[in-house]
């Protein structure tokens, strides 16, 4: 084989990895997604109670921050389930 079938094949390996690669990467935030709209859609009193909620816990998130500048992700997660006992 010459060089340039070689050089092509590599190229080919390689694009089939990268999108391996991503396919890989996306695949759990489409899971996310996905089960994201499901408990939205079988949530205890509709989507608008959903929606409701979801906000509530959005603002408390945001007022949390403010309040606590420098609290990282488990912090905000630490504080969470200890104010709703979760």
């Amino acid at each position: 084989m010459s060089s340039k079938k070689y050089k092509i094949i590599i190229a080919v390996l390689v694009l089939i990895i990268i999108l391996l690669s991503i396919r890989v990467i996306f695949d759990s935030k489409f899971d996310d997604f996905d089960r994201f709209v499901k408990t939205r859609q079988n949530y205890e009193g509709g989507t608008d109670k959903f929606d409701k909620d979801f906000q509530g816990l959005m603002d408390w998130e945001k007022e949390y921050r403010q309040a606590h500048p420098d609290a990282s992700d488990e912090d905000v997660d630490k504080a969470f389930k200890a104010a709703w006992g979760k």
